[in-house]
C-alpha cells in the first residue's frame, strides 16, 4: 500500500518472520528457556500474563516494539517483525521509494503520529489520533497524513461481520469521519482524502487446534518440535520450519494428509503463491504454509489469549467478496468515477496522483 509492490516483490508477507539475527531477544535465549519453563510449570495464566508483561516493557525500553504476544517464549529468539521493523519514515524501512519519501524528496514532512505498526508504542485511542491530524493540519510544510482508524477491524474482530452491533459501530465510525472531515477542512480546505480499509472480514464459523495436531503427528513419527521442527501460528496459518532431513521427507507430505488440516485448509504450493503473488520458497515466512479455508480460525494462535473471544477474522482467500476492503478518495479535482477491483497495491499509485497533483 504504501509503495505499489506485492509481497512476492517487496518481500513483506506475514507480519512477523524467522529472523533469528535481527530478532531483539537474540541474546536472551537462556532467560528465555528458563522462562518457558516457569510458564509451563504455574497453574495461573496469570503468571504468564506478567511474565510477557514485562517482557514487553523492557523491548519498549530497548526501543524495539516487538512484544512477545502469546508466541511460547523459547521461540522468541527466532522471530521478529517483518515489514514493521523499521519506522516506516526510516530510509531502511522500504528498498523501493514509498509515499513517506516521496513527500520527504519535495520537501514536505509526513504527519506519521495518528499512524499504527506493530512497531510502534502507540496507546492513543481513535479520536485522539483523529483529533492530532486535526492540530497537525494548520503545519503548511506537511504534506502526507496517515491516520489510523481502529474501530472497524477490533470490533470486526470481536463480534463479527454479521453481528447487529457493526451497525452500530460504524455508524460511528461514519460519525467520527464526518466531523474530522469537517474539522480538517476548516484549517486546510484544499484537502483531498482516502479513506482505505484494507481488508475485509469473515465470520468466524470453525476453530482448528493446528498446533495440536502437527505435534500429534510428529510424535507418531518420532519427531520433536524444537529439535526437529518448529512452527508459528498465525490465525488463519500454520507455518513450518524443518530442522532435519527426516522432518522435511516425513512430516511435510503427514501434513499434507492430515484430514483435520485438509478439510479445514490448504498447503500453499509454489503454484498458488505465485498466483497471489506472495514470496515463494522464502524461509523467513516457513518451509511449509497450511492456509485456513475461509471462516475457520487457527485456535489456539500466537497472538490472542486463549481468553479472548474471536468472531470475525481476515486473512483469508482474498478472491472472496468478504476479504474485499474499500477505496474511497475524494476532495479538489477528483472526479466522480467507480472502481469496480483495484488491488491493494494500486492504492499506492492512487495516492501518488493526488499527493504530485496538489
Amino acid at each position: 500500500m504504501l509503495t505499489g509492490m506485492s509481497p512476492a516483490e517487496s518481500g513483506f508477507f506475514t507480519a512477523i518472520g524467522h529472523n533469528p539475527e535481527q530478532s531483539p531477544y537474540s541474546g536472551l535465549k537462556p532467560l528465555l528457556s528458563v522462562l518457558h519453563g516457569l510458564e509451563k510449570l504455574s497453574t495461573s495464566a496469570l503468571w504468564g500474563k506478567v511474565l510477557r508483561r514485562i517482557l514487553r516493557q523492557s523491548m519498549r525500553r530497548k526501543g524495539h516494539g516487538f512484544g512477545p504476544y502469546y508466541i511460547p517464549l523459547r521461540l522468541l529468539d527466532k522471530f521478529c517483525l517483518t515489514e514493521d521493523y523499521y519506522d516506516h519514515r526510516d530510509p531502511r524501512a522500504f528498498a523501493v521509494p514509498s509515499l513517506l519519501s516521496l513527500v520527504a524528496e519535495d520537501g514536505f514532512r509526513t504527519h506519521y503520529d495518528s499512524f499504527t505498526a506493530l512497531g510502534m508504542f502507540n496507546t492513543k485511542s481513535d479520536e485522539e489520533r483523529l483529533d492530532l491530524a486535526v492540530k497537525a493540519a494548520v503545519c503548511p510544510t506537511t504534506k502526507l497524513f496517515l491516520v489510523y482508524q481502529s474501530a472497524p477491524d477490533s470490533f470486526g474482530h470481536e463480534l463479527g461481520p454479521d453481528h447487529a452491533g457493526m451497525r452500530t459501530v460504524l455508524s460511528r465510525v461514519d460519525d467520527q469521519i464526518r466531523r474530522f472531515h469537517e474539522d480538517f477542512l476548516a484549517r486546510r480546505p484544499d484537502a483531498r482524502f482516502m479513506i482505505i480499509g484494507d481488508h475485509g472480514m469473515s465470520q468466524v464459523h470453525e476453530r482448528v487446534d493446528a498446533g495440536a495436531e502437527v505435534v500429534r503427528i510428529a510424535n507418531e513419527l518420532g519427531l520433536r518440535v524444537g529439535r526437529d521442527f518448529f512452527f508459528f501460528l498465525d490465525s488463519t496459518m500454520l507455518r513450518v520450519w524443518f530442522e532435519t532431513p527426516d522432518a522435511r521427507s516425513k512430516l511435510a507430505p503427514a501434513i499434507f494428509e492430515s484430514h483435520v488440516l485438509a478439510s479445514r485448509g490448504r498447503v500453499l504450493t509454489s503454484q498458488l503463491a505465485e498466483s497471489l503473488h506472495v514470496p515463494v520458497a522464502d524461509r523467513t515466512y516457513g518451509d511449509l504454509i497450511w492456509w485456513a479455508d475461509r471462516g475457520v480460525l487457527v485456535w489456539p494462535d500466537f497472538f490472542h489469549s486463549p481468553d479472548a473471544h474471536i468472531s470475525g477474522m481476515h486473512g483469508y482467500d482474498p478472491s472472496h467478496a468478504d476479504s474485499h476492503g474499500t477505496c474511497i478518495a475524494f476532495g479538489p479535482g477528483i472526479s466522480a468515477r467507480q472502481v469496480e477491483t483495484l488491488e491493494l497495491r494500486g492504492v499506492f499509485e492512487v495516492a501518488r496522483e493526488l499527493l504530485i497533483d496538489e
